[in-house]
C-alpha cells in the first residue's frame, strides 16, 4: 500500500481504500507503528498526516474511530 507519513517521516501504511460516498470523499484503513508506546488519538492529533501517492503527498486526517454506517432514516 501507499506509505502513511507522520511529520514526514514513515509511520505506516494504507491497507484498504475506497470512496465513502457519505463523507463525499475518500476513505482509508492504515496500519500505523509507534516504537516509543502505544498509539492513541492524542498521539494521532499531534502529528501532521500525508500519504505518498506516486511522489506526491497528500494531507490526511488520521483516527481511531472506526468505520460506521450512516443512520437509515
Amino acid at each position: 500500500g501507499e506509505a502513511l507519513l507522520a511529520d514526514g517521516a514513515p509511520a505506516g501504511e494504507i491497507a484498504s481504500a475506497a470512496y465513502g460516498a457519505s463523507l463525499d470523499g475518500l476513505t482509508a484503513l492504515a496500519l500505523v507503528r509507534r516504537d516509543d508506546g502505544p498509539v492513541d488519538q492524542a498521539w494521532l492529533d499531534a502529528r501532521d498526516w500525508t500519504v505518498d501517492l506516486a511522489g506526491t503527498r497528500v494531507p490526511v486526517r488520521a483516527s481511531l474511530k472506526p468505520f460506521a454506517l450512516p443512520a437509515a432514516t
